[in-house]
């Protein structure tokens, strides 16, 4: 048997296409040979999800090839080539054979970038199977599986070592889930890699920006910083330029910064991880990023490794702010008498006491105070708060402790500010 359509473009089976406003153009074009002029070439596309026609129309050609561009829905499709046949009475259920293209996704596509805990390093028993509509580009699109980050040996940001769990396949089946929208994750991330190694021009840097040319991937997950935390100094100027240096490059993307957690080793400063985060914080405020705080997660595979319980609750905290849009807001600090009111824009607290608040004076000496929230402000009272000069949340190199949260549940950034 032969086709009587050939479809000649190089598409694949299973590849996952960025949406833009909710849908995407794809322009095949092919042969067709008609053995009865009566005939003529069809294209159908069908909803994978419900086996629903959402397109069908004729084929034009000329001299034997055809040319023709689609706009697909958000969603999951195949597209069939045929012949419709005279001797069927042109019953569109009779085509003659013709190619055809399974598993076409519109939808989001994600490179994740940054290092081990980007690429997932979790170790230990988890329920995350794999699930159809959450693919996995890996020189080519397939079905996402743990590890996300392993990938040919020959990639220019394959690890040394072999990866593990992380929070990137939850994160794609929650985004599934909740809106129908097929997901598409590139791996991006090589373990150990400090900021510096990120800069324009340098190899992870133009790999990034070459994975999303070759994807279509307007969204960008950044989860860095733990290398840099002995050397912080820097982190928030090079981290700009670098997100500056993609928008250039990409135009509109959008980025998600995963805001560091902390280390159960004991050798490792405090102080750097907290530099870190702010410097995150603050670059994610000027540059329009989501800000995902991963400080309260501390159920660690290693000193340093987020575990797959923990993963399985980034990956939650990250699909929800994503289906919400909502780019990191300002915090700031200022005096009133007697009190100094910490002011969370565009986030609504959850109202009464609140724990976890740490006042500084000129020394670094903390300032005994009580936190209660309303609105989008939280007001700091004591004897000594005139003397306040920072605040932030009160932990070293791993936190412990209760969380402050929004009126939604959600966790807030954390922060080191400066008092006004």
């Amino acid at each position: 048997m032969r086709n009587l359509v050939t479809i000649t473009t190089p598409f694949r089976d299973q590849t996952v296409l960025q949406q833009h406003d909710g849908s995407a153009l794809l322009a095949l074009e092919g042969t067709v040979e008609l053995e009865d002029e009566r005939n003529y070439p069809v294209i159908r596309v069908v909803n994978e999800r419900t086996e629903e026609t959402e397109l069908y129309e004729p084929l034009a050609f000329e001299n034997g090839r055809w040319a023709h561009t689609l706009r697909l829905p958000t969603g999951m499709h195949r597209i069939e080539t045929g012949v419709e046949l005279a001797q069927a009475g042109y019953n569109p259920f009779y085509l003659g054979h013709g190619d055809m293209l399974r598993s076409v996704f519109v939808g989001e596509v994600f490179a994740i970038a940054g290092q081990s805990n980007a690429a997932g390093y979790g170790k230990g028993e988890v329920c995350d199977p794999p699930q159809y509509g959450v693919s996995v580009f890996d020189a080519g699109w397939r079905t996402a599986a743990h590890p996300i980050g392993q990938t040919k040996a020959s990639a220019a940001y394959a690890d040394a070592l072999n990866c593990g769990h992380s929070a990137w396949l939850s994160f794609g089946k929650k985004i599934l889930e909740q809106t129908g929208s097929p997901v598409g994750l590139v791996p991006a991330a090589l373990n150990g890699s400090g900021i510096r190694s990120w800069q324009p021009g340098e190899p992870l840097f133009e790999n990034l920006v070459s994975l999303c040319q070759q994807t279509g991937a307007e969204n960008i997950i950044w989860y860095q910083g733990c290398t840099d935390t002995d050397e912080p100094d820097g982190y928030e100027e090079l981290l700009e330029r670098m997100l500056r240096e993609l928008q250039s490059r990409l135009g509109g993307v959008t980025v998600m910064i995963v805001q560091i957690s902390g280390t159960t080793n004991e050798r490792r400063d405090g102080r750097g991880w907290r530099l870190v985060r702010e410097a995150q914080r603050r670059a994610a405020v000027r540059f329009g990023a989501m800000l995902i705080p991963a400080y309260d997660l501390t159920r660690y595979s290693d000193d340093i490794h987020l575990g797959p319980a923990d993963n399985l609750l980034l990956g939650a905290r990250a699909a929800e702010k994503f289906l919400r849009q909502s780019p990191a807001g300002e915090i700031t600090a200022r005096l009133t008498s007697g009190a100094v009111e910490i002011r969370f824009d565009d986030v609504r607290l959850r109202p009464g006491k609140a724990e976890g608040l740490l006042l500084l004076d000129a020394q670094n000496e903390a300032i005994p105070c009580e936190a209660c929230a309303e609105g989008n402000i939280l007001q700091l009272s004591g004897s000594g708060v005139k003397n306040a000069r920072r605040v932030t949340l009160a932990f070293d190199r791993i936190f412990s402790g209760t969380a402050p949260r929004d009126d939604m549940g959600n966790v807030l950034p954390y922060f080191d500010v400066p008092v006004i």
